[in-house]
């Protein structure tokens, strides 16, 4: 076929490479269940996707649903951008905010103190009845705390939701 050596290490290894994050690409989504697994694109939609802003130091999250029929309440995630583990911020078992307003859903908020500079991945997963949890929507920040802004990472678009003085962005969940 005419191809030279050095052609041919190239192709090969552009080969490997796209093998390694097709491999990557599905050992991420074993670590995700649920809706935000089924169709991330139709909660950010739907506006019933995972928001964020910066409020003084802290990270202020806030995310909706629309029906919660045997839903016993949400917990809320947190992990360092490049990292695989998860660490459990609160959860609807010892925060009240966080248990099921009911079957016609609700608007939840909660206030990350313990954020610092760098980036995040923030992730809701929602607990039914049986304890059985499904991961609801995500969202993937860069922070800067000490100039009091938080930027999107998401790979989908992002829509400011306020005044252009308050850095708020709806971002794919």
């Amino acid at each position: 076929m005419g191809i030279s050596a050095e052609d041919e290490a190239k192709i090969r290894y552009n080969v490997e490479q796209r093998a390694i994050a097709r491999r990557k690409r599905s050992e991420e989504e074993k670590s995700v269940s649920g809706n935000l697994y089924l169709d991330s694109q139709a909660q950010e939609l739907s506006g019933t996707g995972l928001n964020y802003k910066m409020i003084g130091d802290e990270v202020e999250l806030e995310f909706a649903t629309k029906s919660e029929k045997n839903t016993a309440g949400f917990i809320v995630r947190r992990r360092a951008a490049k990292t695989n583990d998860f660490v459990t911020l609160r959860s609807y078992e010892d925060w009240g905010p966080l248990a099921s307003q009911g079957d016609d859903g609700g608007i939840y908020r909660y206030l990350d103190s313990s954020a610092t500079p760098g980036g995040w991945v923030y992730r809701i997963s929602e607990v039914d009845n049986s304890g059985n949890e499904s991961d609801l929507c995500q969202v993937s920040t860069k922070c800067n705390l000490l100039l009091n802004h938080c930027y999107s990472t998401s790979e989908h678009n992002h829509q400011p939701l306020s005044s252009p003085r308050t850095k708020i962005y709806q971002v794919s969940c």
